[in-house]
C-alpha cells in the first residue's frame, strides 16, 4: 500500500467521514483553524484543494480525505 492510501485510511478511521471541516484539516496539518482562513483568503496552494458548500460569504468549506491526503503524501516528499 502507498503512502497516499495508507493516509486516506487513517484518515476515514480516524473522522469517519470523506468530507472534512476546516478544524479537522487545520489538526490534521498541526495549524490553527485562523491560519487555515488566512490561507484560504490568501495562499490557498499551500491547502489541499477544497469544496466550498454554497454562495455566501459564510458558506462552509470541506475538504475531500482523498484531496488532504494527496496533498500530505505530496509535501512529506518534498
Amino acid at each position: 500500500m502507498d503512502n497516499e492510501n495508507k493516509i486516506i485510511e487513517m484518515l476515514e478511521k480516524e473522522y469517519k467521514a470523506f468530507l472534512l471541516s476546516k478544524k479537522q484539516v487545520a489538526k490534521i496539518m498541526g495549524i490553527s483553524l485562523s491560519s487555515v482562513d488566512n490561507l484560504l483568503s490568501s495562499d490557498s496552494n499551500k491547502l489541499p484543494e477544497y469544496i466550498k458548500m454554497g454562495d455566501g460569504l459564510k458558506s462552509s468549506i470541506r475538504f475531500s480525505v482523498v484531496c488532504v491526503a494527496k496533498f500530505l503524501s505530496r509535501s512529506n516528499e518534498a
